[in-house]
């Protein structure tokens, strides 16, 4: 199943009633699952609102959306619940998740978690966001960070180490480890180096790694 993606309504003249309202109830289907799992995109949200607006969808299916999805609104412009509902859904969103909200991912009532998130890490970057939120992020939702792009970076190299210490080698162009394509990602890092636009910490981090190399002519010898 794809995420970001939702079956295609078909618009033109030739396209029955019935091929509509079953599009439309295929797409009801797959947001009750993407519900379950915990996952809904702005993409999805979106659609499905677009689908009631051109009338696709029938009052029965309107009903079952907004009775099985708690706390779905039919208005894309839901406000935001105050701080401490905020944290409590953040908290809830990462242990269901196993990690932080993604931009375009939102609430099951149609908020962007992700994007609220996003726009708290760019006021704290420019030193505009509250004390009082700033903290409560911090000490309030498991595994928070400012800086995403270091975080993934973390986790990465984390990967990259285990994979050393169960193959003894850097890993080639196409394999993967804990669900990273860690090969892909040690190339990205050099191509990054040779730009000279990787942070010195970064560098250090890298070479720290057993048999790392920056160039094939660091390569081990097999």
């Amino acid at each position: 199943m794809h995420r970001g993606r939702l079956p295609k309504t078909r618009t033109n003249k030739r396209s029955s009633t019935t091929e509509l309202e079953s599009n439309a109830t295929a797409v009801c289907r797959q947001l009750m699952e993407q519900r379950r799992r915990g996952v809904l995109t702005q993409q999805q949200s979106d659609h499905l609102m677009e689908q009631r607006r051109r009338g696709v969808l029938t009052q029965q299916q309107i009903d079952h959306v907004s009775n099985t999805l708690r706390g779905w609104r039919w208005d894309a412009r839901v406000r935001a619940p105050p701080l401490n509902e905020m944290i409590q859904l953040l908290q809830d969103f990462v242990q269901q998740q196993g990690r932080l909200p993604r931009q375009y991912e939102r609430l099951p009532n149609g908020f962007l978690l992700g994007e609220w998130c996003a726009m708290r890490r760019r006021e704290y970057a420019h030193g505009e966001l509250e004390t009082d939120v700033a903290d409560a992020l911090s000490n309030g939702v498991p595994g928070w960070c400012w800086n995403l792009g270091n975080t993934a970076f973390e986790h990465n190299l984390e990967m990259l180490k285990q994979f050393v210490a169960v193959e003894g080698r850097i890993p080639a162009q196409r394999e993967e480890h804990g669900g990273v394509r860690i090969g892909a990602w040690c190339n990205k890092r050099r191509l990054q180096y040779k730009q000279g636009s990787m942070p010195p910490d970064r560098i250090a981090a890298l070479e720290a790694v057993d048999g790392w190399w920056w160039t094939a002519d660091g390569m081990p010898e097999e």
